[in-house]
């Protein structure tokens, strides 16, 4: 029985013959750019990237509110006030959140006040509830500690000021942008449109989940996943269904939707007779490149299809996942108009083994606990390019450089995080 805390992954092929992860990541990025701009609804617009510069119409706050419910009164009426000798002020008015002040507040009287509620003109501190005693009648209170001016107030344009740029293009919306943007009264705002991904399986093996599969043939794992992930990554998927092996219904299916901005597709990229992606993609003049230094994932297509750039995935699930991770979403956060395509990441001390043969870089699905010095990572399971299982148990993807032939136990390395 094989040791489950040692795992083998081999490479076959002369590694020179491929190019390098980042190389191909760079080749695959020059083909993008940002999308057109278009003008959404505030919550449409969540997760997608500022195609303009946003400007303060007006200050915010607007006008001095109190920051709590309280009194509002003058600071020098109560600098004398102590728990045993406290200062009686007069209640001349009371100010709700969304009121104007009806009146200047003079000198020796207090206006009782809530949250938000505009400060009246002449006061300069707000006294809290639990801080006073209102008397038996409700027309005065008794205030029992001193404070300085402008204690328990917000002040007119204390977050913005009118003709501040609060949000500068290029800036990913959160929902604190959200609510920066509606506190401005910003109802639309001007994003990077969602990038359209055209999704494609072939393989005559494969067939759509809810169908029946006939011997020797599989439910199509790769579309929905694809889909998962560019939605995930911020795009638009457009299922373009499953080809079989036949250049003839791939070129019609890779032909049926306009408007797209990136082809993904799934199987037909190696070297077997029915491997076409490539073969169409060599017959078009439009490859940039075929096979990385990756694993899983070596057999990768890059170029384009009618204008259209074209990244041919491999069949093997957690390889499309991988090389997905590794190529793809970055292609898509870039049309986002995203700048920084980096991933979190964590440092973790691999717990296991693991020889790594075959000069590739490789991402292995792993778990990930705390330990006394920091993150253990630990095989998620079996390591084939097609076990789902070991993808839906991991916390991330441990990268072990191509020139690393053995990690050793304890070796520190990096893990780029799932979620």
């Amino acid at each position: 029985m094989s040791n489950p805390g040692h795992l083998s992954l081999l490479g076959g092929g002369d590694p020179r013959d491929l190019i390098s992860v980042v190389d191909a990541r760079d080749r695959v990025l020059r083909a993008f750019a940002p999308t057109s701009v278009v003008s959404l609804p505030l919550l449409d617009a969540l997760g997608l990237v500022l195609a303009e510069d946003v400007i303060a119409t007006r200050d915010v706050p607007p006008f001095p509110n109190s920051a709590m419910d309280g009194f509002a009164c003058h600071a020098l009426d109560i600098a004398s006030a102590t728990k045993h000798t406290p200062v009686h002020l007069g209640i001349a008015q009371t100010i709700s959140a969304g009121d104007e002040p009806t009146a200047t507040l003079e000198p020796g009287s207090a206006a009782r006040i809530m949250t938000g509620a505009p400060i009246p003109f002449g006061a300069d501190v707000v006294v809290a509830f639990e801080r006073s005693v209102v008397s038996d009648d409700g027309s005065g209170v008794r205030i029992r500690h001193a404070y300085e001016s402008g204690t328990n107030m917000r002040f007119a344009g204390e977050d913005m000021r009118a003709g501040d740029i609060v949000l500068r293009a290029g800036k990913k919306i959160r929902p604190a942008e959200i609510a920066l943007l509606a506190a401005i009264g910003r109802t639309h705002v001007d994003v990077h449109r969602r990038p359209v991904v055209a999704i494609l399986a072939t393989g005559d093996e494969v067939v759509a989940p809810g169908k029946t599969p006939s011997a020797g043939q599989i439910w199509d794992a790769n579309s929905d996943a694809i889909a998962a992930m560019v939605q995930q990554a911020g795009g638009v998927s457009v299922r373009l269904g499953i080809a079989k092996d036949n250049a003839h219904e791939i070129r019609s299916r890779l032909t049926s939707e306009t408007n797209i901005d990136l082809i993904l597709t799934s199987g037909g990229v190696s070297a077997g007779d029915f491997d076409l992606i490539q073969e169409i993609l060599q017959e078009d003049a439009k490859m940039e490149f075929w096979q990385v230094r990756i694993k899983p994932g070596r057999p990768l297509a890059f170029g384009s299809f009618g204008g259209t750039p074209l990244l041919g995935l491999p069949g093997n699930p957690i390889a499309v996942a991988v090389t997905f991770l590794q190529f793809a979403r970055p292609a898509i956060r870039t049309m986002l108009g995203e700048t920084d395509l980096s991933v979190p990441t964590v440092q973790a001390r691999m717990m296991d083994e693991v020889e790594n043969g075959g000069r590739r870089e490789h991402y292995i699905r792993v778990r990930l606990t705390r330990g006394a010095e920091g993150f253990e990572a630990r095989l998620a399971g079996s390591q084939g390019a097609a076990i789902l299982t070991a993808l839906s148990n991991a916390d991330g993807l441990l990268v072990i450089p191509e020139t690393m032939e053995y990690v050793e136990p304890g070796t520190v390395l990096t893990v780029e995080l799932l979620d």
